[in-house]
């Protein structure tokens, strides 16, 4: 059995960062949930704060730090020892997000012999023995289970139980919908100043919501994470051994916006963790296929039909899902971590399922995130 490898310990950043306020779920008073009153109005409290960005921690979950160690130990090995030739041999997709394999490099990374500056493995965990997987991750897998186990076993069933309770839904609906979930874990190495590829860093600037229901990431203290809030972006909090749960666009989807989507991005890293490698490990929760694709039919629909409307009349109504593409559009431009480029009331209103007015400045590609001049002549809604 290979001796696994770690990255040195970044030090704490130096620089003074703001950070959004936790919104903290004990995961032993949500295992105690409807059957004690004082637990079930608390958790429903902290739910009611989180909705707005859809972002929780989760404390008191029972995994051994060491199991998320060997984890990221498992990553940095396999990534930092493993071939060239040995992860093209492993590598798959299939577009929709749900593969088993390494994250192909592109056609130019290969022709120049180069590796991504942001490595990932994606580990489907309904794949388990059907596929054969790298060996350092074969040795480990054991490690790998019990987390994925506890992920699919435990808490997501209480997850969607609690979101049914708190927006109201049939009673069982959302685990109906998610009995043949898709469930992937990527295993991510980022490379010492991956931001310096502008492709990359625009990207990342930008920010996304995940495609998926529920994602779970483990704390990690490079302070890169960020999500968006009504004062803009800041960092997400550092909470050792905690879990970070984001909520996604099919969560959005099937709760008819009373959950909203995370939105969320990694930058690059104070300047005392630049040279650090960050490893991440990210676990998403999809519902199942019929809903999935759903959900994926009704956003790229609506971002088609905001695209259209704002370049025949900008200023027209955008909802929360076209207000986090201009927010995302407007970030990718921007070096800038506290960023907030739409008004605080516009954002909460949205977040609450009103509408607000699109820009009318300029015109938002809601697929590509490109911004483009408002048309000479046109007359924006308000007019």
């Amino acid at each position: 059995m290979a001796t696994l490898l770690y990255p040195p310990a970044p030090p704490p950043p130096q620089d003074h960062l703001r950070f959004a306020k936790p919104h903290i779920i004990d995961y032993e008073l949500l295992k105690k949930g409807v059957d004690e009153k004082n637990a079930e109005e608390h958790i429903m409290s902290v739910l009611k704060d989180a909705m707005a960005t859809g972002l929780l921690h989760l404390v008191n979950h029972g995994l051994e730090p060491h199991l998320f160690h060997v984890l990221r130990g498992t990553t940095y090995t396999y990534m930092t020892t493993a071939s060239m030739e040995e992860k093209d041999s492993v590598e798959a997709v299939d577009g929709t997000g749900s593969f088993e394999g390494y994250k192909p490099r592109s056609e130019q990374e290969k022709r120049q012999g180069l590796l991504p500056v942001i490595e990932e493995y994606n580990y489907d965990y309904r794949s388990t023995g059907t596929v054969r997987r790298p060996q350092i991750i074969r040795e480990n897998e054991a490690s790998a289970r019990e987390v994925f186990d506890f992920y699919h076993a435990e808490l997501t069933p209480r997850l969607l139980d609690l979101i049914n309770r708190f927006t109201g839904l049939p009673s069982g609906y959302l685990k109906e919908v998610h009995q043949e979930s898709s469930e992937i874990a990527h295993m991510l190495l980022y490379h010492p100043r991956w931001y310096l590829d502008e492709r990359r860093k625009r990207a990342a600037y930008a920010g996304h919501t995940d495609i998926g229901s529920i994602t779970y990431l483990y704390a990690n203290p490079v302070a890169t994470l960020q999500v968006y809030g009504s004062q803009g972006w800041e960092y997400v909090a550092y909470i050792p051994n905690s879990i970070v749960i984001n909520m996604g666009d099919a969560m959005h989807f099937i709760t008819k916006g009373l959950v909203n989507a995370t939105l969320h991005r990694v930058i690059k890293p104070a300047e005392q963790q630049a040279e650090f490698v960050r490893t991440a490990l990210v676990y998403f929760v999809h519902p199942g296929q019929e809903t999935m694709h759903s959900s994926l039919r009704q956003f790229k629909a609506l971002r088609s039909k905001y695209t259209a409307e704002t370049l025949q009349s900008p200023g027209c109504p955008i909802d929360a899902i076209a207000l986090n593409r201009v927010i995302s559009s407007i970030s990718a431009l921007r070096d800038d971590e506290y960023l907030a480029p739409v008004d605080s009331s516009a954002w909460e209103a949205t977040r609450a399922g009103g509408l607000v007015k699109s820009p009318s400045a300029f015109c938002v590609d809601y697929d590509s995130l490109v911004l483009r001049p408002r048309p000479i002549g046109l007359v924006t809604h308000s007019e």
